[in-house]
Formats: C-alpha cells, sequence, structure tokens
C-alpha cells in the first residue's frame, strides 16, 4: 500500500458527502467505480485511478465500522494490502485515527489527512461548489500518490 488518505472531521461535519461526491467526481471523469452500499447512507468503493487500485470508504463513525469496511471491501475483492491507496472518513473520536495509524504501520505507508468541515453557505449550489472544490482536491491527492 502506498497511502492511506484520511477525511477526519467530528460528527456531521461533512465526511460522507465528501467522500460520496468523490465517488460521483471519478464516475464522472469515466472511472469505473463498484460500490457496495453500507447502511443508509454509506458506501464502500472499489476502482483503479491511474493503475492504482483504490479502496474508498465512507464508513468512519468508530474502529469496528472501519475494520467492518475493510472486510467487506476483502470479501469481494482483495486484501486491504493489495490496495495501493485507502480512502476513509475517520472521527475525531472511537479509535478511527489509531486503527488507520495501525493499517499504516502494518503496510509501511503514508498517511495523509484532510479536515472536512460543514459547509454553511447562503444557497444549495453554494454548498455543493464547496463540496465538489473539496472532493476535486481528494481526487488529485489520490493521483498524487499514485505516482509516488
Amino acid at each position: 500500500m502506498k497511502s492511506i488518505i484520511r477525511v477526519r472531521g467530528s460528527s456531521r461535519e461533512g465526511k460522507t458527502s465528501a467522500i460520496l461526491r468523490l465517488i460521483g467526481l471519478l464516475e464522472e471523469n469515466g472511472v469505473q467505480v463498484f460500490k457496495c452500499a453500507f447502511g443508509a447512507h454509506d458506501m464502500v468503493a472499489f476502482c483503479f485511478i491511474d493503475e492504482c487500485r483504490v479502496l474508498i470508504s465512507s464508513i468512519g463513525d468508530s474502529r469496528d465500522l472501519i475494520e467492518g469496511a475493510v472486510e467487506l471491501a476483502e470479501s469481494h475483492t482483495v486484501a486491504l494490502e493489495e490496495y495501493d491507496i485507502f480512502v476513509t472518513a475517520v472521527r475525531t473520536k472511537g479509535g478511527t485515527i489509531e486503527i488507520t495509524d495501525n493499517y499504516a504501520k502494518e503496510y509501511n505507508c503514508g498517511v495523509r489527512e484532510y479536515i472536512s468541515k460543514k459547509y454553511v453557505a447562503d444557497d444549495e449550489g453554494d454548498i455543493q461548489e464547496a463540496n465538489l472544490k473539496f472532493a476535486t482536491h481528494l481526487y488529485e491527492q489520490i493521483k498524487v500518490c499514485c505516482n509516488e
């Protein structure tokens, strides 16, 4: 594994929205994304970007849920260590930082972290534009990690 990309924030700070927008952006750019719904709002997705195998998960409320997302991915595709990039939501509590740090140590890879903040805007269009900008930044960072 080359890198873990964490989208970090407190509860209801837009982590899931940012990651779901990233998945949509990938599809809009012609990336074939395989998706598995996880509960009512979350998703685990798998794709190739620039020949890198990428695992994306919006599930980040607790250590157990991150481990569950990894198990779901492994049951449908390959083992976590065979992914080049793991993008996941993490909370500021619940052991999520620790589990992703443990994965980084186990697979000898780097960690990049981006803070998700809920955008307050006058209208829905502003919120959508801000989400797209953040998702675009995440997409660019995935490509950087793939080329390292």
